[in-house]
C-alpha cells in the first residue's frame, strides 16, 4: 500500500472508533480509499473497522457526495444530516442526473421537515417520474422515426434523427 492509502486508512479507522462525532472525517477518508482499493482490500478494511463491506461503501459514497456538493455549490453550507442522506442523494443524483442546486434544496427540505431517508427518496423519485416518462416517450418516437427513415432509405432524415439523439 502507498503512504496515502495508509494515511487514509488510519484516519478512517480512528474516526470510526470515535463514533458519530467523527463520522464525516471517516466518510471523507473512505470516499478516497474506496476508489483506490480493490475488492479484497475493502473486505479487509471493513473487517478492521467492524463494519460490513456495504457500510464501508455507503460511508464512502456519503463522503464523496458531500464533498462534490460542497465543491459544486461554491462551499455553500450544507445541511447537517446523517451520512445516509448524502449516500442516498449521491445514488439518486447518479440515477437521475439532477443538479447540485436541486440536491441542496431537497436536503434543506429534509432538514426543515425532519423527513426520513426513505421519504426523501420517495419524494425525489415521484418528482423525477414525469421527466423520465417524457424522455422515454421522446426516445420511442425517435426510434420509430429512425426506423422509418432507414426502411425508406431517407438518409437525410436518419442523419437528422441521429443528430437530435446526440449520435
Amino acid at each position: 500500500m502507498s503512504e496515502k492509502t495508509d494515511r487514509l486508512k488510519k484516519i478512517a479507522i480512528e474516526a470510526a472508533e470515535r463514533g458519530e462525532s467523527q463520522i464525516w472525517e471517516c466518510c471523507y477518508a473512505l470516499s478516497e480509499l474506496v476508489g483506490l482499493y480493490e475488492r479484497g482490500q475493502i473486505n479487509q478494511l471493513a473487517s478492521e473497522m467492524n463494519l460490513s463491506r456495504e457500510q464501508v461503501y455507503r460511508r464512502g459514497r456519503a463522503g464523496f457526495e458531500r464533498r462534490e456538493l460542497g465543491s459544486a455549490l461554491d462551499d455553500t453550507p450544507l445541511p447537517d444530516l446523517r451520512f445516509s442522506f448524502y449516500a442516498e442523494m449521491g445514488a439518486l443524483r447518479r440515477k437521475y442526473e439532477f443538479s447540485p442546486e436541486y440536491a441542496l434544496a431537497q436536503l434543506q427540505t429534509v432538514k426543515e421537515t425532519g423527513a426520513s431517508v426513505k421519504r426523501m427518496i420517495q419524494i425525489i423519485e415521484e418528482e423525477m417520474a414525469p421527466t423520465i416518462a417524457r424522455l422515454e416517450g421522446v426516445i420511442d418516437t425517435a426510434r420509430t422515426r429512425l426506423g422509418k427513415a432507414i426502411a425508406g432509405k431517407d438518409w437525410g432524415l436518419a442523419v437528422e434523427v441521429m443528430r437530435i439523439l446526440g449520435g
